[in-house]
């Protein structure tokens, strides 16, 4: 059972939004962690979330929030809804709402990375492939709470 899961949302089809999901990837297989690659349906793996019942989880996602590209920072379930949280069907507030059902209210957490460019069929920039990059090394780590708040 992992200690931690980590739920990467993002469209690898539209530049930065892959974030999410490049930073899955590259967690898959680092012991305490459960990395999902969730795409842009992360609702559609709380099956699975909810069999592992990890002590915390993560949501990695590029998120519009008024900073240089590549900047990271944890997002506050207050901020979420004034935010553009690219591309999902369901509002991550609401996936979080129900996540903390499993998981205990508190223990669900959002970090987003500031995209340059989410235009389809555009490749990831270069300063969110290093945050994504360093990201893993925080989530590898486990200095993810220490990560600046939005």
């Amino acid at each position: 059972m992992a200690k931690f899961v980590l739920m990467g949302v993002g469209n690898d089809m539209r530049g930065d939004d892959a974030a999410g999901v490049e930073i899955a990837r590259a967690l898959a297989g680092t012991p305490d962690w459960d990395a999902l690659d969730c795409g842009t349906v992360p609702e559609d793996f709380t099956g699975i979330v909810r069999r592992e019942k990890p002590e915390s989880i993560v949501l990695a996602d590029a998120a519009e929030i008024g900073l240089a590209p590549g900047q990271i920072r944890r997002i506050p379930k207050e901020k979420m809804s004034v935010l553009c949280l690219t591309t999902h069907n369901l509002p991550l507030s609401v996936l979080i709402e129900y996540l903390e059902e499993i998981v205990g209210a508190g223990n669900v957490h959002l970090i987003g990375i500031q995209p340059k460019e989410l235009r389809l069929g555009a490749p990831m920039s270069k300063e969110v492939e290093n945050a994504a990059k360093n990201l893993v090394k925080i989530l590898k780590e486990n200095k993810w709470r220490n990560i600046p708040l939005l």
